[in-house]
């Protein structure tokens, strides 16, 4: 479901202005729908992004206990040197 999703999303046109998208009540999805949906909004934020567009999300949680622990959207570099070994 993930990437078909992203590749859905490729083809969304942002405005020349910016795009902003707005989700209500986003606790009602489980986890990991949530953590996906927001990292394939991540992710394409940064593509649109890097094309001149600008893609915001804004997110409402109504539950004041909920946490997301785990990263979104995040990208994880590891620069390996075999000669620092």
């Amino acid at each position: 479901m993930y990437l078909n999703s992203n590749r859905l999303l490729r083809d969304y046109e942002v405005s020349d202005e910016g795009t902003l998208i707005v989700f209500r009540h986003l606790n009602h999805l489980d986890k990991w729908s949530i953590t996906m949906l927001l990292d394939v909004f991540a992710e394409q934020g940064r593509q649109k992004f890097a094309h001149g567009k600008k893609l915001l999300l804004l997110v409402q949680i109504n539950d004041r206990n909920f946490k997301i622990t785990e990263p979104i959207g995040a990208i994880n570099l590891y620069l390996l040197n075999d000669k620092e070994r």
